[in-house]
């Protein structure tokens, strides 16, 4: 699904507001409109977060390097709608063809360092 950088933020904090507002209601009890807002972040998920592109990406966070399944909009990379950017404390975001099971083997394997 094709979509700009604008209309995924203004859908990323759509979503955060929902859930916000859901704890809220579900603090006070109110579990009618916890669950209406659940559905509604449920068909917010299924619409448009579903049916965007996922790619896996190769980063570095510090010394470290990851293998993660991201969404791309545009050119840009969101990791748990996080912009991966440098300023964001991504560096090194290469879109890559797969994650092998080395990739992931080595990265627990250097986990137990940190």
């Amino acid at each position: 699904m094709k979509t700009t950088a604008k209309e995924f933020n203004t859908n990323k904090d759509l979503a955060k507001l929902l859930n916000q507002w859901k704890n809220e209601a579900t603090d006070k009890e109110n579990f009618e409109s916890a669950n209406e807002l659940s559905k509604q972040i449920l068909e917010l998920n299924s619409t448009y977060f579903d049916k965007l592109e996922k790619v896996n990406v190769r980063f570095c966070i510090g010394s470290r390097a990851y293998y993660e399944s991201v969404t791309k909009v545009g050119n840009k990379f969101y990791s748990d709608g996080r912009s991966m950017t440098k300023e964001n404390g991504f560096w090194n975001v290469v879109q890559i063809a797969v994650i092998t099971e080395k990739m992931t083997a080595n990265m627990l394997s250097d986990s137990h360092y940190y």
